[in-house]
């Protein structure tokens, strides 16, 4: 739909020129969603043509401007065997996309003067330990898995003892010298952030991200008081051989999270939400979520990874083509998600999945 002025001005090119600048900067969702209207007839039939050959559950994808929500939409089951369909309003565990928000109400303390990203983890958590012959390791290199932790400790529950079992292991490499990908890695500034806000980690995250952002049905911990919410994850029968198409799926095993790199679970439309935060550099409804300085920490390519991605804090960039993209994947078990946004552009695509299937794709194919 062209704004009034266009077609009167069409005439003159400058003024035509000037008239759609206007509407570029006046435009209402609803105008973007009617404007995007083939684009989204293209993204149904892939995702229909995706989850068939993937063997999809269920997927949710929420499309987001700057401006506001363009488009939710739910396809397939949130759960197969009671044939409940997935809706907008079901729930999702997000995985390591957490990471973000861990890193969030960071910055925020360092935005309040309590916190050095640059001085040693120790002075804030003296209870850290590691066995390594080199120097101290700082925030900053926790949040840009660039520390030398191992990947994870999967061998014990997610719990604090989690992170203080690090004493036991070893540093593979001197901190800040190359990225290696660590949950454990992130559960540590989980635990910094309880200790610099006297707080439980999920109370910290609903007060200072999810309520500014309106994000009402979204979770800071995976409990069994929301179960009954979430979308059944689904895994394949068979786990001691490789997976192909068509196979059977069974519901998978039902695991209570709290841990700051991967604890949260949101609706596609709520995590829009938090994307549109991102894509206006830190601005919520409400107000700042995070300042601009601190913005430019989380998109600044501090680490280079194996692909055209680097690491920020928490979150993931890249340029090509003259633009700044961001986002971050995640896996929980029985559920993958996908969070990517453009900063040139101000358009994100968030997507989820309760089983097999690749939400980076239809993530990368929404925004192109």
């Amino acid at each position: 739909m062209k704004h009034p002025s266009i077609g009167r001005l069409a005439g003159n090119p400058l003024w035509a020129m000037i008239a759609a600048l206007l509407f570029a900067c006046t435009a209402t969702p609803q105008d973007e969603a009617l404007r995007f209207a083939e684009a989204y007839d293209r993204l149904d039939k892939f995702i229909a043509a995706y989850t068939k050959q993937a063997g999809t559950p269920g997927m949710a994808v929420a499309l987001t401007s700057r401006r506001g929500l363009l488009r939710v939409s739910a396809y397939g089951f949130a759960d197969r065997k009671a044939k409940v369909p997935l809706t907008p309003q079901t729930l999702f565990e997000i995985g390591s996309i957490s990471k973000s928000f861990t890193a969030i109400a960071l910055l925020q303390q360092r935005e309040q003067g309590r916190l050095d990203l640059r001085r040693p983890l120790t002075d804030y958590l003296p209870w850290f330990k590691i066995h390594s012959q080199y120097r101290r390791i700082t925030v900053h290199d926790l949040l840009t898995h660039t520390a030398g932790l191992p990947a994870d400790r999967d061998d014990v529950p997610s719990s604090l003892y989690t992170a203080v079992a690090l004493h036991e292991r070893s540093t593979g490499y001197a901190p800040g010298t190359r990225f290696y990908y660590s949950n454990i890695g992130f559960q540590v500034p989980g635990y910094l952030v309880e200790a610099l806000y006297h707080r439980p980690y999920a109370e910290v995250i609903h007060e200072q991200i999810l309520a500014p952002l309106g994000m009402d049905s979204s979770e800071a911990a995976i409990t069994n008081s929301m179960r009954s919410r979430l979308a059944v994850g689904y895994i394949p029968f068979f786990d001691d051989r490789p997976t192909y198409r068509g196979e059977p799926l069974v519901e998978a095993p039902w695991l209570e999270y709290g841990a700051g790199d991967g604890s949260m679970a949101a609706t596609a439309s709520d995590l829009a939400a938090y994307l549109r935060m991102l894509l206006n550099r830190g601005q919520g409804p409400r107000g700042r979520v995070l300042f601009q300085e601190s913005f430019r920490f989380l998109v600044q390519p501090w680490a280079k990874m194996d692909s055209d991605w680097s690491y920020g804090y928490g979150l993931a960039v890249r340029h090509a083509h003259g633009h700044t993209m961001f986002g971050h994947g995640g896996g929980m078990i029985g559920y993958t998600s996908r969070m990517e946004g453009d900063l040139d552009d101000g358009l994100g695509a968030v997507v989820f999945v309760n089983g097999p299937g690749n939400p980076n794709p239809v993530a990368g194919f929404a925004l192109d």
